[in-house]
């Protein structure tokens, strides 16, 4: 078979997805760009092309082919059509009709009702689509019903490999705050709801695009930390709770990499993996709003074996997230699909 991944960034959860299935790996990111010579001139193209609507950015994507090519060597493609096409991202999808024979899977790794807008307008642009795979049931609701038949659900892996237990007092959180899904805002507020001014207990905030806007009491805005920067494993190690009170984010595996140190989750009803905290504290109560989450962190904040408990419970469940086990279960649901799509071919 020739199978060839359309990517972005990649997200290293989706390259995982890319090999499971043994795609060809182009060395250059497919994403349309301007047929222009100079490296200056696509730069200011790039900063007024991401200032447009993603409908428009799409819109010129699938429709202006004479205007723009894929920057992606040819030498890097399949000979032949492939047979399947894995898309990372919605912004990849504009590129499915230029393969009209091949079996066409997509990640859906944002939240789509923010991007297309009404359900008419992203029935439209997936019916290219043969199988959209989506990290959380949460994701697999917000695309239109007509859609969801065609969707399986298969969560991210992460690859981090911890550097011990965590074992301090500390809440943590990894993202990039400036992205409206993450409403960094509402995990500081539940923060302060719990310690208020506490200096004995801090909120560490972890991720690209926040430059070190500077300390505020008890919270501590670090910028982005590689898993090879000794200050990341540091900060994992001294806390005790992951905040993530995000709306609708798809299925952030920082959540599951915190759970690997045995750090707890509080994760909002509006984040995908939401389920992983209403499994863990189940017998604690609900965990649905602010105030719930609150009266949870009294309760293990005044028994030390039931967080000890809680930990190595957190440390058990991410395990089941590695990249083996999703890699896995991505190519049985692709393969699966696929057999069926020939078979009615």
């Amino acid at each position: 078979m020739e199978n060839l991944f359309v990517y972005e960034t990649p997200h290293p959860a989706h390259y995982a997805f890319a090999k499971s299935i043994d795609c060809t790996v182009p060395s250059e990111c497919f994403v349309s760009v301007p047929n222009i010579p100079t490296d200056l001139t696509r730069t200011r193209f790039y900063r007024w092309f991401t200032r447009l609507s993603p409908i428009t950015r799409y819109a010129i994507e699938r429709n202006a082919r004479h205007y723009y090519h894929f920057s992606i060597p040819e030498d890097s493609c399949p000979p032949n059509e492939p047979d399947i096409i894995l898309l990372e991202g919605w912004r990849q999808m504009g590129i499915a009709k230029y393969y009209p024979n091949s079996f066409k899977v997509q990640i859906c790794g944002d939240w789509y009702p923010l991007v297309f807008g009404d359900n008419k307008r992203m029935t439209s642009y997936y019916n290219d689509m043969d199988l959209i795979v989506a990290g959380s049931y949460l994701s697999k609701q917000s695309l239109p019903k007509e859609i969801q038949k065609k969707t399986r659900i298969v969560s991210p892996s992460f690859d981090l490999v911890p550097k011990g237990r965590a074992t301090g007092n500390n809440c943590v959180f990894i993202g990039n705050v400036y992205e409206k899904v993450k409403r960094i805002e509402m995990g500081i507020k539940l923060f302060k709801k719990a310690f208020g001014n506490d200096h004995r207990v801090s909120f560490n905030i972890v991720g690209p695009g926040n430059k070190k806007i500077g300390s505020k009491g008890n919270i501590y805005y670090w910028g982005k930390l590689g898993h090879d920067d000794n200050r990341f494993h540091d900060v994992m190690l001294a806390s005790k709770y992951y905040i993530h009170w995000g709306e609708h984010d798809p299925h952030p595996v920082a959540v599951m990499e915190s759970m690997s140190y045995g750090i707890i989750p509080l994760v909002g009803p509006l984040v995908g993996n939401h389920y992983l905290t209403e499994d863990l504290l189940e017998d604690l109560g609900p965990c649905k709003t602010i105030d719930d989450t609150v009266e949870i962190i009294r309760m293990i904040e005044d028994d030390k074996s039931l967080e000890n408990d809680l930990r190595d419970r957190c440390i058990d469940v991410s395990s089941k997230y590695t990249p083996e086990r999703t890699m896995e279960s991505f190519r049985s649901v692709v393969m699966e699909e696929y057999n069926k799509w020939i078979g009615h071919r």
